[in-house]
């Protein structure tokens, strides 16, 4: 009666999870969770690296639109270069610009009273243009050039400008006359919006000097690609020429080339700042072009570019115009875009370029790869389990089972039952033990009193066996002296090695709990470090910000100044020019005073000359007159037959007397003339020292400026560097903002990482947790 409620008081103990149970599912949570967390990290780091190769490919796609588009800028420059070479075109520009100036000018007199720009548009002004044969001459020898390059290359502009900023010839709207070409549009002032036409003729601020210039720029018939050269005549600088085309063609070849899709936007406000003639052409479906800041100007595919949703685009002013991902999905296809700053020549934002990936067999084919990577971690998972759970069982649930069942066989009076012997460790020791035992039971239960000791002996090692079958491995078999306390000590025996198994177990979760809640306390102190470094990082930033607004209004007061420092070095070199002219003619001056004192001079010893010869006619004449008076005596004298000869006497002796007279007459003309003539060397010998002072004068002044000139050089020079170190001061801030605006956001991937680490150790925690529980439903020693 005793045994049968002792039976069934270790059954009813057994309908509990038993030990291999417990221990299934301690192991079942261990697999699941390595297993699991492989599988995500597996997963994170395809996504990782699917996310570089598509940044890497959309950069390199970038790369490859702006080496297309420097391709063409610098093809462009380079014809540019070769006409502003050209002897014949330089001569002729020189030539027209020169004839052909007021008219020009005039032009600019009617904008300024206009207030608006204005091509030339009088009939009567375009007759006399069209007829300057200069302007004839350049025009039918440029305009073949240009159609010629539009025919085979699709060249877009080829123009000629005067300074600063003036369309003097427009090549590009030349059109076939008869043997000639048309005159065109030209002659409205560009300074408004042409800033690389300024910067080649060296009106805009940083290009002091007349110089090549090239890059992309807006235009009124949209954003070019310009090279834009001075042009110069024997030294004289004329004006630029400029060849130009527009985007459409390195935007379609990159997108051949990158199989992208390749979309331009420009801001609002540049297309608001200039008189845009193709606004109507981008804006012609009413409102569908603009986004907000931005309008849509030209793509690839113009459908899809138009098509483009609004929150792609809104990523453009999310990053200010620089580089940005999406992903979005249009009419189920997955697309990547990704924007880049679109700038112009001188690195000023003018709108963005949105390069647009099709990622849809991408996307389908990583999918795929991590459904497979899930169902294989899934699969191993479950092959994990399975293989641990059959080996838990076959190596220790089945050898502990089969055991207790014996036992409780043997219990209820079957002595013929027998354990299996599964393996030759200590389990099959035990079993053996167990099996000889039951032999020698059966040959030594003879009397009533050796079988009921025996009967109470295995009772008792039953209910150690149900207690070690619910867990409690701390009871211990009574060892007798019999033949069942040798199956008492060898259950004993694997008891306490079990125990053994069972602590390490124990020690294991608990160090692993340990540590999970070590780095959950650290992923929270981390956590918290992080948020901390991504405020000061966020403080630094506006720090840094406010640093390089400060140095870029350094930089603009001292390109100011530079400005004016320039300014003043020309006003001192004009000065000096102008004093090298006063001293040249101050030279002239005494050079022309030396050489009229000489002739004077000549002229008094001339005068001299003729007072010497008047007094020799003077005699002459008083020779003569008595010659003559004795002639008429002579001819008195001889009566009737002089009387002829007293005539001529008569005759002879008046101009004697008009040939003194004369002489006294022109005596005193020479004396008067050789009294001026004292007086005159006199005074230019007083203008000559004159002179002399005011040269030296002069001379002082020259010396003065050209020291004056010389500082203000250097002051020039001085400045000069100033503001190129105040631009690299702005250019270095702008790359510590950007660097900090990297450090901000990595910090908050940092914050969102450690995130994750501490949930997934929450995790780790509440798994260990349960470990532990399932362990300690064990009781054993210690």
């Amino acid at each position: 009666m005793a045994t049968s409620e002792t039976h069934d008081q270790s059954q009813e103990a057994r309908k509990g999870l038993t030990l291999g149970r417990k221990l299934a599912i301690a192991v079942s949570l261990v697999a699941i969770f390595v297993l699991g967390g492989t599988t995500i990290y597996l997963i994170a780091t395809q996504n990782a690296r699917y996310e570089e190769q598509v940044r890497n490919q959309l950069e390199t796609a970038h790369g490859t639109l702006l080496g297309l588009m420097d391709v063409a800028t610098r093809g462009n420059q380079r014809l540019a270069a070769e006409m502003a070479e050209n002897p014949e075109i330089q001569q002729l520009f020189a030539n027209a610009v020169a004839e052909l100036g007021p008219l020009y000018e005039r032009q600019g007199q009617l904008e300024q009273a206009q207030g608006e720009p204005v091509r030339i548009n009088d009939p009567a002004t375009l007759r006399q243009i069209a007829a300057n044969p200069s302007m004839t001459r350049l025009r039918n020898l440029t305009a073949p050039i240009y159609h010629q390059q539009h025919d085979t290359y699709g060249l877009g502009q080829f123009q000629f400008h005067i300074p600063q900023a003036r369309s003097f010839f427009r090549v590009h709207s030349t059109d076939p006359d008869g043997a000639g070409w048309t005159l065109g549009a030209f002659g409205d002032d560009l300074s408004s919006f042409r800033f690389t036409v300024l910067a080649a003729n060296g009106a805009l601020a940083g290009y002091e000097q007349p110089q090549a210039v090239m890059g992309l720029e807006m235009g009124r018939g949209g954003p070019g690609l310009r090279g834009v050269v001075p042009v110069f005549n024997r030294g004289e600088h004329v004006g630029t020429v400029e060849f130009g085309g527009g985007i459409g063609d390195p935007l379609n070849d990159a997108a051949a080339r990158t199989g992208m899709k390749v979309t331009f936007f420009l801001t609002q406000k540049i297309v608001d700042d200039i008189a845009w003639n193709l606004a109507a052409r981008v804006l012609e479906s009413g409102e569908e072009g603009r986004y907000g800041q931005f309008v849509y100007f030209d793509a690839s595919d113009a459908d899809y570019g138009r098509a483009l949703p609004a929150s792609v685009v809104g990523n453009l002013a999310e990053n200010n115009g620089g580089f940005g991902l999406q992903s979005q999905e249009i009419e189920g296809q997955s697309w990547r875009h990704a924007t880049f700053p679109l700038t112009d020549f001188s690195g000023n934002s003018v709108g963005s370029v949105v390069l647009s990936m099709d990622e849809t067999l991408t996307v389908a084919a990583a999918r795929k790869t991590r459904l497979i990577t899930a169902g294989l971690a899934l699969l191993g998972v479950a092959l994990l389990v399975v293989a641990l759970v059959y080996a838990l069982r076959y190596l220790v649930i089945r050898p502990v089972d089969d055991v207790a069942k014996t036992m409780g066989m043997v219990a209820e009076g079957d002595y013929k039952a027998r354990c299996q012997v599964m393996s030759e460790d200590e389990m099959g020791f035990v079993a053996g033990q167990i099996n000889n035992t039951l032999d020698q039971v059966l040959t030594l239960i003879q009397s009533d009193e050796e079988r009921l000791e025996l009967q109470r002996d295995i009772q008792d090692l039953l209910v150690v066996v149900s207690d070690a079958a619910d867990g409690d491995l701390t009871s211990e078999a009574k060892v007798s002296e019999n033949i069942i306390g040798n199956v008492a000590d060898a259950i004993n025996l694997m008891f306490e090695n079990m125990s053994e198994v069972i602590g390490k177990i124990r020690d294991s979760s608990m160090r692993v709990s340990s540590a999970a809640n070590q780095i959950q306390a650290g992923s929270e102190s981390l956590s918290t470090g992080s948020q901390r470094q991504l405020e000061d990082i966020t403080n630094t930033t506006s720090a840094v910000q406010e640093m390089a607004i400060n140095i870029e209004q350094v930089a603009n007061n001292a390109e100011a100044t530079a400005v004016a420092s320039n300014r003043a070095r020309e006003s001192a070199t004009e000065g000096q020019q102008k004093v090298g002219q006063v001293v040249e003619g101050m030279d002239g001056i005494r050079s022309s005073v030396l050489s009229t004192l000489r002739q004077i001079k000549r002229l008094g010893d001339r005068s001299m000359e003729i007072s010497t010869i008047v007094e020799t006619i003077t005699k002459i004449a008083a020779q003569t007159d008595m010659l003559a008076l004795n002639a008429a005596i002579e001819a008195a004298r001889a009566g009737e037959h002089g009387r002829g000869f007293s005539v001529v006497a008569e005759e002879v002796r008046r101009l004697a007397e008009r040939s003194a007279e004369a002489a006294r007459e022109i005596e005193e003309l020479v004396s008067a003339i050789q009294t001026e003539t004292g007086e005159s060397v006199r005074a230019m010998d007083q203008v000559t020292q004159d002179v002399e002072s005011q040269v030296g004068i002069v001379n002082d002044a020259g010396s003065a400026l050209d020291q004056i000139a010389e500082v203000s050089t250097k002051a020039a020079d001085l400045v000069q560097e100033i503001t190129l170190a105040a631009k690299q001061q702005v250019r270095g801030a702008e790359e510590v903002v950007k660097a900090m605006g990297v450090v901000s956001d990595v910090s908050k991937q940092a914050v969102t990482g450690v995130e994750q680490t501490r949930q997934t150790t929450d995790s780790l925690v509440g798994l260990s947790e349960d470990l532990t529980n399932a362990v300690a439903e064990f009781k054993v020693e210690g």
